[in-house]
């Protein structure tokens, strides 16, 4: 199925939102992937073959790598909390569990342009290009002011808003963060730096 069909099809779902024993539509769930990879790769290394040239996507030299080196694969790509199992080889014995973040992408600083008629123009945009969002979140507040007014916009590539109905005069303090949905649970990047321009029209 191709990229374009898949993305009308099934939006915004990916290989890396899945929960280890969900199927993708119409494929296969993550456990089911790295079983079939191992179970291939074990024939293989217990073959007579003297040599071989292996050519695969990224995705099946990920599992291969774990299993030669004893480490346990999961599709651990999802924001929030995710835990990897190290195994010991050799003379080396046990088990070692750790967890670890997987956070959101930060955002580029925003670029400001007051407009006449109180406006504001906000662009900014993910700081990886190639990171998964769900979104951004805006916030904004009159300079000495302690009290920020918050607004979500759902868009996975740059953002680009007007803020209206702003205070004559005034000048307005902004920052910028994305997020990641999953599970119906929001995931917050860090605030941008915060950036101030001239006052408004």
């Amino acid at each position: 199925m191709d990229n374009d069909v898949a993305s009308e099809l099934y939006p915004n779902l990916y290989w890396r939102k899945l929960e280890w024993n969900q199927n993708y539509p119409n494929g296969e769930s993550p456990k089911e992937f790295y079983e079939r990879v191992k179970s291939v790769w074990e024939k293989l290394i217990n073959s007579n073959y003297k040599s071989v040239i292996l050519v695969t996507h990224g995705g099946v030299i990920n599992v291969i790598m774990h299993l030669i080196n004893d480490v346990e694969y999961s599709n651990n790509k999802n924001v929030g909390t995710a835990t990897v199992t190290v195994t010991g080889k050799g003379s080396y014995t046990g088990t070692v569990e750790k967890t670890f973040t997987i956070k959101v992408t930060d955002v580029s600083t925003p670029k400001l342009t007051v407009k006449k008629g109180r406006k504001l123009i906000v662009k900014s945009s993910k700081g990886s290009k190639n990171a998964k969002i769900t979104g951004y979140q805006l916030r904004y507040k009159i300079v000495g002011s302690s009290k920020w007014k918050v607004k979500t916009y759902k868009t996975t590539g740059a953002l680009k808003k007007t803020l209206t109905k702003l205070k004559k005069g005034k000048r307005y303090s902004v920052q910028v963060r994305a997020y990641v949905k999953i599970s119906k649970k929001n995931y917050y990047g860090a605030w941008s730096k915060s950036v101030t321009r001239k006052k408004i029209k």
